[in-house]
């Protein structure tokens, strides 16, 4: 049993991570089900709509949560024929995130959840501009003014940023985007399956032949095809490598509590 309830909210981390659950678990060969981080990439051919597949990129992993959820599309692969456009649509839309206090009117992104998040993920931002992991364009500061005393942290845009570097391969469970180019489909799903985690995508394309090889070369347990995937109680949600093992939801969920028995009656 976790001795601090916090922990079940992630407001803490867990000491050793899914791996010390486990362990724990191991002890009497309790089963489990992990459904872990993620880093979700939304892969944006040029044959898209582009603002919407903007639209859906920007707000569900900036404003939305203030990017505090493991299957939110924080990684943007673009093909380069677009990219420039994207690029101008994600800053133009990012920048029109209004930032602040939940209950406030208007308001459509609000703080990190604690005080260590809020440093964590500055020091995140802070460590890929050092190493020049991409460009920033937009965000990347802490808020001040009225929001000073506040969790407040600017939605951020990393561009061009490198595939292999700690930001786009590490979760940073804030408002924090990558932005990635790619060239043609076989480097699309290279680029986003180079990945240790596989919870959920996202394709962007209007062809359809095309989003039904993404959708079943993508290595994740989720694909939404031009719109975010709902989540509702009757459909399998789960992830693979990194993102854990095992599904909520659905009949799959279902069979999660179960055990087969099979018996056999000789006549």
């Amino acid at each position: 049993m976790l001795s601090d309830p916090r922990l079940l909210l992630g407001v803490v981390p867990v000491p050793g991570g899914p791996r010390h659950v486990m362990a724990g678990a191991a002890t009497n060969l309790t089963p489990v089900i992990l459904e872990l981080g993620g880093k979700s990439a939304n892969v944006v051919f040029t044959d898209a709509d582009l603002t919407a597949a903007v639209q859906t990129t920007v707000f569900l992993a900036l404003a939305g949560m203030s990017g505090q959820g493991c299957v939110l599309p924080t990684r943007l692969l673009v093909q380069a024929d677009v990219f420039d456009e994207v690029i101008k649509l994600v800053v133009d839309m990012t920048n029109s995130i209004k930032v602040g206090r939940p209950f406030d009117q208007g308001v459509q992104a609000g703080p990190v959840i604690t005080a260590d998040a809020c440093e964590r993920i500055l020091r995140t931002i802070d460590d890929a501009r050092t190493r020049g992991d991409g460009e920033l364009c937009a965000g990347g500061h802490r808020i001040g003014g009225d929001l000073a005393n506040g969790y407040f942290i600017e939605p951020t845009v990393f561009t061009d940023v490198d595939n292999t570097s700690p930001l786009a391969q590490e979760e940073v469970f804030g408002p924090v985007l990558s932005v990635v180019r790619f060239s043609d489909e076989d480097d699309a799903v290279a680029k986003a399956n180079d990945s240790a985690f596989g919870l959920g995508g996202l394709v962007f394309t209007n062809d359809v032949k095309r989003a039904h090889r993404l959708a079943g070369a993508l290595e994740v347990g989720s694909v939404g095809v031009n719109a975010f995937a709902p989540m509702p109680p009757n459909v399998p949600f789960g992830g693979v490598k990194q993102s854990g093992y095992g599904r909520e939801g659905g009949l799959a969920g279902v069979s999660e509590f179960l055990q087969p028995k099979n018996v056999y009656v000789g006549l």
